[in-house]
C-alpha cells in the first residue's frame, strides 16, 4: 500500500490571472486567453481580483479552524452521510482500494439540492453542527460568493475555447 503518486511543481510557474477585466467586462477576451493557456500549458492557475471580500474569506477560514478544533464527538455529530456530506475523520478516505488511507480530516458541504433532485449521487443536504450555529449562514454566504467566481471562470473557459 502506498500513497497516491504526486508530481512536484514549482509554484512560481503557476500563473496568477487577474479576472477583474472578465468580471467587469472591460477585457474578457484576454482573461479567457490567459485561462486557456494556463489550463493547456500548466494545468493549474491562481485567480486574483475574484471579488470575494477578504473579511468573508477570513471568517470562513477561522470558522473552519474552529470546527476542526472541536472535540471528536462534536465533529462526529455530523459524520459523513450517504450523500457524502459532513465530517470525514482522518483515515476515512482512500484514493484507491489498495492505497493507504488519507491523513486529512474533511468537512464536506456544498449546494443544498431541492427535494426533487435529492437521491442522486452527491445531491444531498448539508449537515451542520449544533455546536456551531453560525457556521451554516457563514459558509452559505461563502459558497454563494465562490459560486459566482466559478461562473466567471466557466464563462472564460467557454470564451477561451471559442464557445458562446
Amino acid at each position: 500500500m502506498a500513497y497516491a503518486a504526486h508530481k512536484d511543481i514549482d509554484a512560481g510557474l503557476i500563473p496568477v490571472i487577474d479576472i477583474g477585466p472578465l468580471r467587469d467586462g472591460s477585457d474578457p477576451a484576454s482573461v479567457a486567453q490567459a485561462i486557456f493557456e494556463a489550463s493547456r500549458d500548466v494545468g493549474f492557475l491562481y485567480v486574483s481580483n475574484h471579488g470575494i471580500p477578504e473579511d468573508l474569506i477570513t471568517r470562513a477560514h477561522d470558522s473552519g479552524l474552529a470546527f476542526f478544533r472541536q472535540t471528536e464527538d462534536d465533529k462526529l455529530s455530523v459524520a459523513i452521510n450517504r450523500d457524502h456530506r459532513g465530517f470525514l475523520r482522518q483515515g476515512g478516505a482512500k484514493m484507491d482500494d489498495d492505497a493507504r488511507a488519507d491523513l486529512k480530516e474533511s468537512f464536506i458541504w456544498g449546494h443544498d439540492f431541492p427535494d426533487h433532485l435529492r437521491g442522486k449521487p452527491l445531491h444531498g443536504t448539508n449537515q451542520w453542527p449544533e455546536s456551531m450555529p453560525s457556521l451554516q449562514p457563514l459558509l452559505e454566504e461563502y459558497f454563494s460568493a465562490a459560486h459566482g467566481v466559478a461562473h466567471h471562470i466557466m464563462r472564460a473557459c467557454a470564451l477561451g475555447l471559442g464557445l458562446r
